[in-house]
């Protein structure tokens, strides 16, 4: 659920009842928010008030790669729902039709007399002793059509065979991501995905013993660094998917799915050895290596 709320001074707020999983998606909304009002995005608030019970009604969970579609769905609506009650505001004004002026950038003026016309200060000014009220708009979204999510992962690695050392020289990620809304952070989120399950594929293990977790701390629970961490090449196929905003869709789950399975088929390309069991240590590796001949 979104609201958005224009201030005397032609501040955008934007309200929220949802949670952000990592990717802070809020910069995404904030571009759906002006493209949909033809405004700068520059000039709207930074969200004052995240998910709160005491002013938002129930919201689905922020789950299933759906917070840029739900979140996003909502903002929006909201954003056209303004767009129209700032028409509204301005054509009373400048005695025209709503559908004879253009919204742009921070003006509305009459089409064809670009002269005559209102800031967007001007209009939230008047919006508060308009017959309508303020302008503001509160909107929900929870249904969406299922769309596949589809990605290809291909990396090349150097397989130690004395020691069981892996060393990645090359990964390529490409995934169907509906429209990028702002494609320098669906980059991000892929390459973090797939860093995130590199560790997982070739470190990541929680060791317990009589109930009791050995290594609790990142100094014995090896996650990849950006000292581990190869360079990933990212390719984005932007098909618009029906039922996200501008056609978005999830793209958080997706590219770290692909990513063990990608390691270990690498792994046995390069050695002949297949282990079904994660993290592929060195000591897994070296040890299914030298098991090999007994195999046949």
């Amino acid at each position: 659920r979104h609201g958005v709320e224009r201030g005397s001074q032609a501040q955008r707020r934007w309200d929220r009842d949802g949670h952000d999983r990592g990717r802070r998606p809020e910069r995404d909304r904030y571009l759906l928010g002006a493209d949909c009002s033809r405004g700068s995005w520059s000039r709207a608030g930074r969200c004052p008030r995240p998910a709160d019970s005491d002013f938002a009604p129930h919201s689905t969970i922020s789950a299933g790669s759906q917070a840029l579609r739900s979140m996003g769905t909502a903002a929006e609506m909201a954003a056209e729902e303004v767009k129209k009650q700032i028409m509204e505001v301005a054509a009373d004004k400048l005695e025209a039709e709503a559908g004879d002026l253009v919204l742009e950038g921070k003006r509305v003026y009459v089409k064809g007399s670009i002269d005559k016309g209102l800031s967007l200060g001007q209009v939230a000014q008047l919006s508060l002793t308009h017959k309508r009220g303020p302008i503001a708009s509160i909107q929900s979204a929870s249904q969406f059509p299922n769309q596949p999510a589809i990605s290809a992962h291909v990396v090349d690695v150097e397989v130690d065979a004395e020691t069981g050392g892996v060393k990645i020289l090359r990964y390529v990620a490409a995934q169907d991501v509906g429209t990028a809304i702002n494609p320098l952070s669906v980059r991000g989120q892929i390459q973090g995905a797939v860093i995130q399950g590199l560790g997982q594929a070739l470190s990541e293990a929680c060791i317990f013993k009589d109930g009791r977790m050995l290594n609790p701390t990142f100094l014995d629970y090896k996650i990849f660094s950006s000292l581990d961490a190869p360079r990933v090449e990212v390719h984005l196929v932007e098909r618009a998917a029906e039922g996200g905003p501008f056609g978005a869709k999830g793209i958080g789950e997706p590219s770290i799915i692909p990513v063990p399975a990608a390691i270990a088929n690498a792994v046995y390309d390069a050695v002949g050895v297949r282990i079904c069991v994660l993290p592929l240590t060195a000591e897994k590796i070296h040890k299914a290596i030298q098991e090999k001949p007994k195999r046949r």
